[in-house]
């Protein structure tokens, strides 16, 4: 059989994976890291295949490229980048392109934050364990929309009076200073938006 030439192998990429070309340059120049990315999407594209009946041609489209972009952060650059740190490199394997594929779901399906993720994956890489155990063990669940986060942005607030009052005087800058606040106490398992939402409902209730 003939070696598949490496200008095949970039296009054969951005049409079946979706790849941005910078993407495809970076895989295609490490064969380790061209297998990992090619078992991945096998994982990724079956997972696909069980939602078909239930999705329209347009979801699916939106969620393979959905997939490809989160592939392009998660594995080509923050995976890369905890790799590095922990002295590693692709071909170890130390996180099973299974357990990558449910990572990529999971972040998909907006059940984990972004900051939650890369510490998650910073585990992962570290103990070869699955994403649904770490999530659990370490508390790595996305906090909803609930009375206990709803008091955290109070209690916030609470205490920082001097800053929610330069906020209602115009200072709206001073929203991201609230927020990062918020995000502390839940140690980023809540979603930014939903954090910034929750503040300016409470900060202009406050308004005299």
């Amino acid at each position: 059989m003939i070696p598949e030439l490496p200008a095949q192998k970039r296009l054969r990429f951005k049409e079946e994976y979706k790849l941005s070309d910078e993407d495809i340059r970076m895989v295609v120049e490490d064969p380790s890291l061209a297998n990992y990315t090619e078992a991945l999407f096998s994982e990724l594209h079956a997972w696909i295949e069980t939602k078909r009946t239930e999705l329209s041609e347009e979801e699916v489209e939106a969620k393979t490229t959905l997939m490809a972009r989160l592939v392009g952060t998660w594995l080509l650059n923050k995976w890369i980048g905890v790799l590095n740190a922990q002295k590693k490199t692709v071909a170890d394997r130390a996180i099973s392109p299974e357990n990558f594929a449910e990572l990529i779901l999971l972040l998909m399906d907006n059940q984990i934050t972004s900051a939650n993720a890369l510490r998650m994956l910073e585990v992962m890489t570290k103990t070869g364990a699955d994403p649904s155990h770490v999530m659990e063990d370490h508390g790595f669940g996305k906090m909803e929309d609930t009375p206990e986060l709803a008091n955290l942005v109070v209690k916030a607030l609470d205490a920082h009076p001097a800053e929610v009052n330069r906020y209602l005087d115009g200072e709206t800058q001073l929203l991201k200073f609230l927020m990062g606040i918020v995000m502390k106490e839940t140690e980023g398992r809540a979603d930014p938006g939903l954090i910034q939402n929750l503040i300016s409902v409470e900060i202009e209730s406050r308004r005299k």
